[in-house]
């Protein structure tokens, strides 16, 4: 993937907008492979689960429900 700028860039923008406080992780890095990416478009269904984990750390899930 190519980005402007790299991490650094990434993780300066991130601070200069939020707050950070002990235990704050900011996921700003997104890869080319998402779903608007792909041909044809995949998106996120209803009921599909998302999970983020970092070793040490834990582990978060987030289940996606029906637009209203």
């Amino acid at each position: 993937t190519s980005r402007v700028g790299g991490f650094a860039l990434s993780v300066w923008c991130f601070m200069a907008c939020a707050d950070a406080v002990p235990g704050a992780v900011g996921e700003a890095v997104v890869p080319a492979g998402v779903g608007l990416g792909q041909k044809p478009p995949v998106y996120l269904r209803a009921g599909q689960v998302m999970r983020l984990g970092i070793d040490g750390l834990g582990e978060q899930r987030q289940r996606t429900v029906a637009a209203v």
